[in-house]
C-alpha cells in the first residue's frame, strides 16, 4: 500500500502531539514499533483500516464544512455530511457532525 496525500504534509507533525492520536502514533513509531489492530503508518501518515486519521486541527472542522456545504452550493443534512466525511477517520465524528449541521441551521448557512 502506498499514500500520496497532497496538501496534508503538517499532518504528520500533528500526530504525536495530539489528544486523540498522540499515544498511538508514538506506540507505532517506536523502535520496534508496537503492533496495534486496524492502525498503521504509512508514508508517516496514520491510517485506521484504510481511513486517514485526522489529528485535532483545524482543518478536521474545515473537513466537516467542506463536505456539509458541497463548496457553498448546497447543505447536506446531517446523515448525508457523516457518510461523506467518513472516508476520514476521527473520534465523535457523528457528534462533531450534528453540533456543526445544528449550528448551521441556526445561522441560515
Amino acid at each position: 500500500m502506498s499514500a500520496k496525500v497532497v496538501g496534508f504534509k503538517h499532518l504528520v507533525l500533528k500526530y504525536p502531539t495530539c489528544q486523540d492520536f498522540g499515544e498511538m502514533y508514538s506506540s507505532l513509531t517506536q523502535d520496534p514499533p508496537t503492533s496495534l489492530e486496524d492502525f498503521t503508518i504509512v508514508d508517516g501518515f496514520l491510517f485506521r483500516v484504510r481511513r486517514l486519521c485526522m489529528p485535532n486541527t483545524s482543518l478536521r472542522d474545515h473537513l466537516i464544512w467542506e463536505m456539509h456545504a458541497e463548496g457553498a452550493v448546497r447543505h447536506f443534512g446531517r446523515d448525508k455530511t457523516i457518510f461523506l466525511v467518513d472516508r476520514f477517520y476521527k473520534p465523535n465524528v457523528k457528534r462533531d457532525v450534528t453540533s456543526y449541521v445544528s449550528l448551521s441551521s441556526l445561522l441560515g448557512r
